[in-house]
C-alpha cells in the first residue's frame, strides 16, 4: 500500500519505561499491519533503548518528548509541535486516568479527528488532578479503550468503551523443564519452594507486604525462599528493606530480565499482592506457565485462564498470606508441561496475533464512526 493511503497513528503514553502499558505498546507495535498503518509513538523519557529497536523499520517509529512530570510545559509544547500539521487519523493515549486530558485536548487543537483513550488501570496516584479534569475528560475523546471491564468502567463510568486486551505471544511463557533446571541451578534453588513475583517495584506492587508475608513463613519453613524480578522507583527502598530483613539469605533479586519465562519456570509459586490493577498480564504469564497463583481480591477475575488462582484480602494479615503459602502443594512437572495445551482455547484469547486484529478493526471502525458522523452534520448543515 501507498504510504499516503496508509492510516497514520500517533500512539502516546507518559513514558517507554519497563512497564506494562510499554510492553503493551511494543507488543501491539511489533505486530500491527504496517502495510496499512504508520506508527509513531511519541513519549516522554525515560524511552527504553531496548525499544528503539523494536521501532528501527518501516512504519514505525518513536519521538522522545521532555519527560512529563518534571518538564510539563516542555512536554506539552513537544507534543503539539510533533501533531501539528501532520495529518494523523488517530490519536491514541494510553493511562489510567484523567490526566490524560491536556494530550487529547492538544490532539483535538490539531484537529486529529480520531483521538482513543486507553484505560490500563482501575486506579491512579494522581488522584486530585484526575477529580479536577474528570468534568472535562469525556469530551476530548472520540473513542474509549480498555484492557479489561473493570478499568474500563474505572476510567470510563457508563460511557460505552471497547476492551482491547494486552496481547502477547503466549507460546513464549509455555513451561519448559529444561529451563527450570537451568535457573534453578543459577541460583542454587534445588531443594527450595520458591515464591515468586514479577512486577514494578511500587506502591501499586506492594512489595513490602510481600516481605512481611516470606519473613512469617520463612519463620515456620527453612526450605522455602523468594525469588524478586522488578525494577522501578521503589527498588532501592524495597532492596533496603531486604538488607534487614531476618530471611534475607533466602531473598533472591533479579533486577531486569530479558527472559522471563526462565523465571516463572524456576518458580513454585506466583504471588501478587497488588493494591489495584487493571488486567495484570504477568498473573496471565505465570498461569500459562502452569503455576499455582495467590493475588489479593483486588485483582480482577478477567485475568483468570484455569483453577490455579486463590484471592485473598489485603486486610487479612501476613501471617494468614504466609499460611495459604504454606499450604500450597507445587503443581507436578508433568502438570505444568500441559498446561498449555489444555487451556488452549481460552489463553488464545490474549494471543498478540489474535487481539492485534481486533485493534486493527477497531482502528478502521472508528475512522468510519468519525466519517459517518462528519457528513452527517455535513447535511444538517446544509438542509
Amino acid at each position: 500500500m501507498n504510504d499516503k493511503c496508509k492510516i497514520r497513528v500517533a500512539v502516546c503514553a507518559n513514558n517507554l519505561a519497563v512497564n506494562g502499558i510499554s510492553t503493551v505498546i511494543m507488543n501491539y507495535t511489533k505486530n500491527i499491519n504496517l502495510n496499512r498503518f504508520e506508527i509513531t509513538i511519541l513519549a516522554g523519557i525515560p524511552v527504553e533503548e531496548t525499544y528503539r529497536s523494536v521501532c528501527c523499520r518501516p512504519g514505525v517509529s518513536i519521538v522522545a518528548l521532555p519527560e512529563r512530570k518534571t518538564s510539563s510545559l516542555s512536554y506539552y509544547l513537544a507534543l503539539y509541535r510533533n501533531l501539528n500539521g501532520k495529518h494523523y487519523d488517530i490519536f491514541h493515549i494510553h493511562g489510567n486516568s484523567a490526566t490524560v486530558t491536556l494530550e487529547l485536548l492538544i490532539a483535538a487543537v490539531c484537529r486529529i479527528p480520531v483521538r482513543i483513550a486507553h484505560s490500563h488501570n482501575t486506579r491512579c496516584t494522581r488522584s486530585f488532578v484526575h477529580k479536577i479534569l474528570s468534568p472535562l475528560f469525556p469530551h476530548t475523546l472520540t473513542h474509549a479503550f480498555a484492557c479489561g471491564t473493570d478499568a474500563g468502567r474505572w476510567l470510563f463510568k457508563d460511557r460505552e468503551f471497547q476492551v482491547i486486551p494486552n496481547g502477547f505471544s503466549t507460546e513464549q511463557f509455555r513451561f519448559q523443564n529444561d529451563l527450570r533446571r537451568k535457573i534453578r541451578r543459577k541460583y542454587s534453588l534445588d531443594g527450595f519452594f520458591v515464591i515468586g513475583h514479577i512486577g514494578r517495584f511500587n506502591s501499586q506492587k506492594n512489595q513490602p507486604f510481600l516481605l512481611e508475608i516470606f519473613r512469617h513463613a520463612a519463620d515456620v519453613s527453612n526450605n522455602i525462599c523468594l525469588l524478586l524480578v522488578g525494577n522501578g522507583p521503589d527498588y532501592k527502598k524495597t532492596t533496603e528493606l531486604i538488607k534487614n530483613h531476618p530471611h534475607k539469605d533466602r531473598i533472591i533479586v533479579c533486577k531486569e530480565t530479558a527472559r522471563p519465562e526462565e523465571m516463572y519456570a524456576a518458580m513454585d509459586l506466583f504471588v501478587l499482592p497488588s493494591q489495584y490493577e487493571g488486567f495484570p498480564v504477568v498473573l496471565l504469564e505465570a498461569q500459562i506457565n502452569g503455576l499455582p497463583c495467590l493475588v489479593s481480591d483486588t485483582v480482577t477475575r478477567e485475568a483468570w485462564i484455569g483453577n490455579q488462582i486463590r484471592y485473598l484480602s489485603l486486610l487479612e494479615s501476613a501471617d494468614n498470606w504466609a499460611e495459604e503459602i504454606l499450604n500450597t502443594k507445587p503443581f507436578s512437572v508433568e502438570d505444568r508441561e500441559k498446561f498449555y495445551s489444555r487451556h488452549l482455547q481460552r489463553i488464545g484469547e490474549f494471543h498478540i496475533k489474535n487481539n492485534v486484529k481486533l485493534l486493527e478493526a477497531a482502528y478502521l471502525s472508528a475512522i468510519q464512526d468519525r466519517a459517518e458522523k462528519h457528513i452527517s452534520s455535513y447535511q444538517e448543515d446544509l438542509s
